[in-house]
Parts: structure tokens; sequence; C-alpha cells
């Protein structure tokens, strides 16, 4: 009978359980070509199109939209108490089994004369959200009171983070985050 190295089948048999957690993981605007560290953007409550943003807007994973408050007032005066922000895109990665977006609100670049900014809604966990949306919106709640609503003013900025991250068995790999934000103008 020949005997049997046991060092060298845990030695196997911790190859054979070997790997990575994923891998090229990205926030993308398609799944293949298009433009990578981007998404497109959406104002959906009264499709404002000044909000807008388009993927190709996109530089070092962030991008910046300037909205004029005037036209503002117009689209959403007896429409919609708030601007709704809808964020489509892609989850890139190879070797993932399951993924999860989300979406926050940047504090530390949103300074609002009157309203509030959040997050609605539960974060996908499907790669592909370029038609749906990643699950969370952004919201631009307008103030006021008795004496009328109260949009923003020129100078006041609403800045979000969108997050992606791709797991299997073996971890997570989180995408690099993305920056986008409105800088409104009189």
């Amino acid at each position: 009978m020949t005997p049997i190295n046991l060092g060298l089948i845990g030695t196997v048999a911790q190859a054979a359980q070997a790997g990575s957690a994923p891998t090229g993981v990205s926030i993308a605007s398609a799944a293949s070509g298009n433009y990578d560290n981007a998404v497109a953007i959406t104002e959906i409550a009264v499709n404002f199109a000044d909000m807008e943003i388009n993927a190709d807007s996109f530089s070092s994973n962030s991008a910046s939209d300037n909205v004029s408050v005037g036209p503002m007032v117009d689209a959403f005066t007896s429409l919609s108490s708030q601007a709704t922000i809808k964020v489509m895109g892609y989850i890139r990665a190879t070797g993932a089994t399951s993924f999860q977006w989300g979406l926050s609100v940047d504090s530390s670049n949103t300074s609002l004369t009157a309203g509030t900014a959040s997050v609605s809604g539960t974060a996908s966990t499907d790669q592909n959200e370029t038609a749906d949306g990643i699950g969370t919106n952004g919201v631009l709640t307008f103030g006021g009171g008795r004496g009328g609503v109260a949009y923003p003013s020129a100078g006041d900025t609403l800045a979000f983070t969108v997050t992606a991250s791709a797991t299997n068995s073996f971890g997570t790999t989180n995408a690099s985050s993305l920056d986008f934000q409105y800088n409104f103008t009189s």
C-alpha cells in the first residue's frame, strides 16, 4: 500500500478553494462600449429636461449641471412639490454573482437656502439598471409654507453620490463612486 501524504492533500484542497473577489468592477452607462465611470440621470417628477445629465458629461468620476431657477419654477409650479432624480447605469464586473447599487446625498457639497435633499426607494440588486433606474432616487423637496413654494436660489447646490459593488463567494469589490451636482443659477 502506498503511503498518502496528508500535507500534500491539504495543499491541493486549499488551492482548489482559492479564488478572488470580483475584478474590473465599475459603474458604467452600458454593459460594454459607451461610457465607463458614468451614469445617465433624468428628472422624472415633471420630466424637467434641464436636470438631465448625460453619461458623456462625466469626467474623473463626476459631473455637474447648471440649472436656471426661472425655468425650474415654471416647470414645477402647480405640478409637483419636488424634483425626483432617476439614475440609470450598469455594474461592470468579472466573476460576480450578485450586485448592489447605492445613492446618497453628498451633504458636504449640498447647500440649499430652501428645501431639503434626500433619497427615496430601495437600492437595486440588479446588474443592469440602464432602463429602470438603480432603485433609489434623489429627491429635492421644495421649501415653503403659507407664503408659497420656495425654490432653490442662485448659488445653491445639490449633490449626490452613486455607489455600486459586486460580490461572489470570495468577497465583495466596490466600484469607484460617482458624484453629480446641480448648480442653481438665476
